[in-house]
């Protein structure tokens, strides 16, 4: 979980490929955090709700070679 100025360390030192894509109570970003590694961030809209991020447990080639299986 993160507060506030975790999360906008974190987008601010990572690269964000997509979002915010806002889902009323939330929004949603995607990208890679510092360390290069696939994550999911969750900006939660309520007043002093905590953020999440998730981290994916791939590195990009192998995201690339799943996504390509399945096209």
């Amino acid at each position: 979980m993160l507060d506030d100025a975790a999360l906008a360390d974190q987008l601010a030192h990572g690269k964000v490929e997509g979002g915010p894509v806002d889902m009323l109570g939330f929004q949603l970003f995607v990208g890679t955090d510092s360390n290069e590694q696939p994550v999911i961030w969750v900006k939660n809209g309520l007043r002093d709700g905590l953020h999440l991020a998730i981290a994916i447990p791939f590195s990009r080639e192998e995201v690339e070679a799943k996504r390509g299986a399945f096209a």
